[in-house]
């Protein structure tokens, strides 16, 4: 199947008349000096996709392809903070490619998890454009990375926000084997732990505090990224917001990580550690953290059992290789390129896709 990647760039709009597209080279977009987080876009990669930004070329190729992704821009709840969402581009391949697949990827943090969500149609200006970006798609991806995995009704309440099935949880896809090439040696870790903050979520610093304070050992470090202005309490102390290929860098020289959230997360952080047999402890509210390290994963409030979890991964190395390959090998099969392409795949055979 052929496969067309429309990026959620500025360029994709009725008047750019770029008439090109690309296959990614991984190492080089990887090593980029912008520093980019590749995801969403490591899904072109594993469906081999070729990737655009110009309306023009959408135009004139689309009709050469089997399917395509789009990425919808914008945040629905915060209105008119979003130019495009996606519904320009699914009507253009619809126009030229009527009969073609077309999946949607949907950023959940497009919503704030404290609002009333049911409200959204009322109050958001742009509901009406999501809401045909969603119609025109066959499928739409959501990362579901604000509310815990314990809530099984995460895709459920998309879908009925917007009255239809469409709406699957896929989390997105790992360079497994990239990754797995950066992983350095447990006899060469850094006596380091290495936690995340999600944006705007500074309660996450002082949970992740609270279990540092009881377990780290004298003369480790706690490095927090992804912040910025805001002080850290002890323990911790800043690493800023990192590039890529800097963030990466820290996971895989760790010795662990701490990732507790109060209202849950992503924790993307803990995916790329089971990519970097890096053992994450954590919140069982934190996505990657019960997927990839459930034996880590406790309870936000229990700091005392997150704490004792650290101590064995330091003092056992057995317990810290135990889990660390666990955590790979799951990553492996579930998040990589071939068992993301599979996932998702299945979800279109379901509804006589392909």
């Amino acid at each position: 199947m052929k496969w067309l990647y429309i990026h959620k760039c500025e360029q994709t709009e009725p008047n750019n008349n770029r008439n090109i597209s690309y296959y990614p080279e991984r190492l080089n977009f990887y090593r980029s000096p912008g520093g980019l987080n590749p995801l969403p876009l490591t899904w072109s990669f594993a469906l081999e996709a070729n990737v655009t930004g110009g309306w023009k070329y959408v135009e004139e190729n689309i009709g050469k392809y089997d399917a395509a992704i789009i990425e919808f821009i914008g945040r629905v709840g915060r209105a008119g903070s979003g130019r495009h969402t996606g519904r320009l581009r699914a009507e253009l391949c619809r126009k030229y490619n009527p009969n073609m697949i077309l999946v949607g990827i949907f950023d959940s943090w497009t919503a704030h998890p404290k609002q009333d969500l049911q409200s959204l149609r009322t109050r958001d200006k742009l509901f009406k454009d999501y809401e045909r970006a969603v119609e025109l798609c066959d499928l739409v991806i959501i990362d579901t990375n604000l509310w815990s995995v314990k809530d099984s009704g995460k895709q459920m309440m998309w879908n009925d926000i917007f009255h239809t099935d469409k709406f699957v949880a896929l989390f997105d896809p790992f360079d497994i084997e990239y990754l797995q090439t950066l992983q350095v040696p447990y006899e060469k870790r850094l006596q380091h732990i290495i936690s995340a903050a999600p944006v705007n979520y500074h309660h996450t610093i002082e949970e992740t505090a609270k279990v540092a304070q009881l377990f780290l050992p004298s003369g480790w470090k706690a490095g927090l990224t992804h912040i910025r202005q805001r002080k850290c309490p002890s323990p911790l102390y800043k690493l800023g917001t990192l590039k890529w290929w800097d963030y990466v860098d820290w996971i895989s020289k760790s010795y662990l990580g701490v990732f507790n959230a109060r209202d849950g997360g992503f924790a993307t952080i803990a995916g790329f550690g089971a990519c970097l047999k890096t053992p994450f402890v954590g919140s069982d509210t934190a996505d990657y953290i019960v997927e990839c390290f459930p034996d880590l994963a406790r309870d936000m409030k229990d700091y005392g059992g997150q704490a004792n979890l650290c101590k064995r991964l330091i003092n056992e190395e057995s317990f810290w290789r135990e889990m660390t390959e666990k955590g790979f090998n799951i990553c492996k099969t579930k998040y990589s390129f071939e068992g993301r392409k599979n996932a998702l795949y299945e979800e279109l055979k379901k509804r006589g896709k392909i």
